[in-house]
């Protein structure tokens, strides 16, 4: 599979896998450390990088199975990986606090120059899509980082 699809997947996956158990991680941990914990994770005056121009992808699903890769959602660290047959798993510390559980089980797949993955945590299916760009892959006009 292409590295783009593999970190799109990523992408999407750790936002929608991170955004509700920070949620729930911040309701756990009471109403002062939730209003700490945001602006330490994504400072309110930092501004966005300038999205990474889109290349043709040189990266499909069959490059793309059995790739690694790793981003920052909110703060926490979060793998993706692509395996065979559109099967994926997703890792991060915060999913295991969560959940209990060290990865979730998901899917992927490749259309055209966008990868899609998704998960399900807690009874609810996220998804999330990235642009392949060459050999990379890129959510929200930024690459992430290929591990394997």
């Amino acid at each position: 599979m292409d590295t783009k699809v593999i970190v799109g997947i990523v992408v999407v996956v750790a936002v929608l896998v991170a955004v509700p158990l920070v949620g729930k991680v911040m309701q756990q941990d009471g109403a002062a450390e939730q209003s700490a914990e945001p602006a330490a994770a994504t400072p309110a005056s930092a501004p966005a990088p300038a999205p990474v121009a889109v290349q043709p992808p040189a990266l499909n699903a069959a490059s793309l199975a059995n790739t690694k890769w790793a981003m920052k959602v909110q703060g926490f660290d979060v793998t993706f990986t692509l395996l065979p047959g559109g099967q994926a798993l997703a890792e991060s510390p915060l999913l295991e606090r969560m959940t209990q559980q060290k990865q979730v089980q998901g899917s992927w797949s490749v259309s055209g120059a966008n990868l899609t993955v998704s998960v399900e945590v807690m009874g609810k299916t996220q998804s999330a899509t990235a642009v392949i760009s060459g050999n990379s892959l890129l959510v929200d006009g930024q690459p992430i980082t290929r591990l394997q």
